[in-house]
């Protein structure tokens, strides 16, 4: 996860934000788009970037399902974090 929220760092893309939405949301770009208030284009776009900046580009990446338990562990050691 993290060459996506350094990307999205840098240029405030709101990727994490996509695919949180995306898992809320059942996998549905239709539903997806909807709820970000965004066009199905840019939520392909989104996912595309995504998928780059994982190493999924010839489907051998990660699968959807790794991309969104990494991003739970991420929100859950956020959350339980003590500072």
């Amino acid at each position: 996860m993290d060459p996506v929220i350094r990307y999205d760092r840098e240029k405030n893309a709101d990727l994490v934000k996509t695919i949180e939405c995306f898992k809320k949301c059942q996998h549905s770009v239709w539903q997806t788009a909807k709820e970000l208030n965004i066009h199905k284009n840019t939520l392909n776009y989104r996912i595309r970037k995504i998928r780059e900046l994982l190493g999924d580009e010839n489907e051998l990446g990660p699968q959807r399902s790794d991309i969104e338990l990494a991003l739970d562990i991420k929100n859950f050691i956020e959350e339980t974090r003590f500072d």
